[in-house]
């Protein structure tokens, strides 16, 4: 057994005293450093708060109602949540503003339950449609309720109360360790790699090295490959709970800016 850890110190001595190890090690702390201090970096150079800033240009909306008796013109835009909403009298003045880009986006209103939407260059990541659509839902409601006597102000109060919750985990919160277990999955796979690669490396490389030949002609094989084996990975080992530390201290100075 005193073999097993004769061989052990000297292959984890031998790992840790390495220049590629210690290099690596400062060089992946020095980046974690910086990429847990970006949002601090940030806010300390790149402040949005100052008063020379230009603010960036509303997008221009433009729609036109065909349906005066169903859609009330006051109450749609006014519903309209997104950017400035202009007022169009006909549909080719609408659609000569969006061809000379002064109007990004448009809607021609037929009826409350029907329009047209009208763009210059339509894309897959195009969503703006949907404001459009929502204000004349809403628009709808407006004239619905207040048919019946109801402020919609008041009954919308109804539909978007807030509601509070709070979970209470009984048994194992699986959620919440995901984060953990990828981690340490991500962190076995490194040092399987890398330190696999260096064991191996390390073997063919100690054949002239007459401190090894003194261990192989005085262990045993079994303590020599344990030994070898067990020290690369407590190497492996210490450095990944290095750069754990070095994360979980850069959060800590920079937790007021996540």
């Amino acid at each position: 057994m005193k073999d097993f850890f004769i061989v052990l110190k000297f292959e984890l001595l031998n790992v840790i005293k390495n220049k590629a190890f210690i290099i690596s090690t400062v060089i992946i702390c020095v980046l974690i450093f910086g990429g847990l201090s970006v949002p601090t970096i940030k806010d300390q150079f790149f402040s949005s708060s100052t008063n020379d800033e230009v603010t960036e240009e509303a997008i221009k909306y433009g729609f036109v109602n065909n349906d005066l008796s169903e859609v009330n013109t006051e109450d749609y835009i006014s519903s309209f949540s997104q950017g400035e909403l202009i007022q169009f009298d006909s549909e080719d003045q609408l659609k000569e503003k969006i061809n000379n880009g002064e109007i990004k986006f448009g809607a021609i209103i037929n009826s409350w339950k029907n329009y047209d939407y009208v763009v210059n260059n339509n894309d897959i990541s195009n969503n703006q449609q949907f404001f459009f659509e929502e204000a004349l839902i809403k628009t709808f409601r407006i004239k619905e309720l207040n048919q019946l006597g109801l402020e919609y102000v008041d009954v919308e109060e109804l539909f978007t109360m807030p509601i509070e919750s709070n979970t209470i985990v009984l048994g194992k919160d699986s959620a919440q360790n995901f984060l953990y277990t990828y981690i340490l999955v991500f962190g076995l796979y490194f040092m399987i790699i890398v330190y696999g690669q260096l064991i191996a490396s390390g073997v063919a490389s100690e054949k002239s090295n007459r401190s090894m030949e003194v261990l192989i002609t005085s262990a045993k094989s079994s303590n020599l490959i344990f030994g070898k084996v067990l020290g690369g990975a407590l190497a492996g080992a210490l450095q990944f709970a290095v750069f754990i530390g070095a994360g979980f201290i850069a959060y800590k100075i920079n937790a007021a800016a996540w």
